[in-house]
C-alpha cells in the first residue's frame, strides 16, 4: 500500500513545506508533478495529522494509478484505503490534466452509461479511442497499468543551516538577537543572489538537537539583510517567550529560488523624425528640406507636392541662440 496526496491548489513555498513535512514522516517519495505526491506509510499517523492540518486529499491503495483516481475523489482532511477505484465517477477524471480530457468527452461517457471507472475498464482501448482519439492511449494506460515498482528515496533541496553555540546557557535578548544578527548575516554570504521564501529559527539543546523551533513562510522571496534580519529577529522574540534554555541558534533557510529576471529591451529606443530634425536644425536649417504633399491624386509632379525649407526654430527669429 502507498499513499497518495493532492495539494496543488498551494503556492510553491506552502507545496515545498508540505514535502518537507511528509518527508519528515516517511522517506520514500515520488513527485510526477506539481501538486501530486506519491508516499510510503513509514509514520502514518503523523500522515494522518499532516492531512488532516492542510485539508488534502489523500487515500491509501495497492498501487500508484489506484491511489491517484482514489485520492481524487477522496474527502479533504483524511486518509482512506481502498482495494481499487472502481467505484471512482469518471467526472474525476478530468482534473487530470495529462489526460486532456474536456467537460464534452465526460459528458459523452455519461451518454454511454459509463459512469464509473470499472465501467470504462470493460471497454478495449479501440473502443475509447473512437471516442477520444489520440488521448484514448492515456487513458487506457492509467485504468489498466500499474506501477508497482518501490518508491524511490527522496533527495531534499538545497538549504542553508546557520548555527551558533555559546559558551553558556543564555537568556539575555540582547546576547541572543545579536548572535541572530550574525547568523543573518552569515546566510546572506551563502544564498550567493538567491531568494528564500521559508525561514527557520531554532533553539539547540548541550546534545545540538532543536528542541523549539518557530518558522515562517514568506510573501515574497528575500535575498537582502534588512528585511531578512526582521523576520529572524520577530521570531527570536516568539521563542524567547517560552521558557527555555539556549545553548545555541540555529538559522535555516529553505525553498531557495533564483532571482526572477526583468525583461531588458534588445534594441535602443529609436529617436522620432520631429527629434531629430529640431537636433539637425540649428545648424543645418538653411539645407534642410521637407516635403508637403499637395494633392495625393494628381500624377503631375508640381501638383502632387511641393519642397519647402525647413528653416531656422522660431527661437533664432525671436533673437535667441540656438
Amino acid at each position: 500500500m502507498l499513499l497518495c496526496l493532492l495539494c496543488s491548489d498551494v503556492s510553491d513555498p506552502d507545496l515545498d513545506a508540505i514535502i518537507e513535512s511528509v518527508h519528515n514522516c516517511t522517506p520514500h517519495i515520488s513527485i510526477p508533478c506539481r501538486g501530486r505526491i506519491f508516499c510510503g506509510l513509514d509514520d502514518l499517523p503523523g500522515l494522518h495529522k499532516l492531512v488532516a492540518n492542510q485539508g488534502m486529499r489523500a487515500a491509501m491503495a495497492p498501487c500508484r494509478n489506484e491511489a491517484l483516481l482514489c485520492a481524487l475523489q477522496a474527502s479533504p482532511g483524511r486518509i482512506d484505503a481502498y482495494a481499487n477505484a472502481d467505484d471512482v465517477t469518471t467526472e474525476s477524471l478530468s482534473e487530470i490534466d495529462e489526460l486532456g480530457l474536456t467537460s464534452e468527452d465526460i459528458d459523452r461517457f455519461r451518454l454511454f452509461g459509463l459512469t464509473t471507472v470499472a465501467a470504462l475498464r470493460r471497454l478495449e482501448e479501440r473502443h475509447l479511442r473512437v471516442q477520444l482519439g489520440y488521448r484514448a492511449t492515456a487513458v487506457y494506460k492509467l485504468l489498466h497499468e500499474h506501477d508497482d515498482g518501490p518508491l524511490p528515496l527522496y533527495v531534499p533541496p538545497a538549504e542553508i543551516i546557520c548555527v551558533q553555540r555559546f559558551e553558556q546557557v543564555e537568556r539575555e535578548p540582547g546576547v541572543i538577537l545579536l548572535s541572530a544578527e550574525h547568523l543573518t548575516n552569515n546566510a546572506i554570504e551563502l544564498l550567493q543572489g538567491k531568494q528564500t521564501w521559508r525561514i527557520e529559527v531554532g533553539i539547540i539543546n548541550a546534545r545540538d538537537e532543536v528542541i523549539h523551533a518557530r518558522s515562517r513562510i514568506l510573501r515574497e522571496g528575500i535575498s537582502l539583510l534588512r528585511p531578512l534580519l526582521v523576520h529572524v529577529h520577530t521570531l527570536c522574540r516568539n521563542i524567547l517567550q517560552h521558557r527555555h534554555q539556549w545553548h545555541g541558534i540555529r538559522l535555516r533557510l529553505t525553498s531557495l529560488r533564483n532571482v526572477e529576471g526583468e525583461q531588458m529591451f534588445l534594441f535602443s529606443k529609436q529617436s522620432r523624425r520631429s527629434e531629430l530634425v529640431e537636433l539637425l536644425r540649428p545648424r543645418y536649417s538653411h539645407v534642410m528640406k521637407r516635403v508637403e504633399i499637395l494633392d495625393p491624386w494628381s500624377i503631375i509632379p508640381e501638383r502632387y507636392s511641393r519642397i519647402l525649407s525647413i528653416g531656422p526654430s522660431s527661437n533664432a527669429h525671436n533673437g535667441e541662440s540656438t
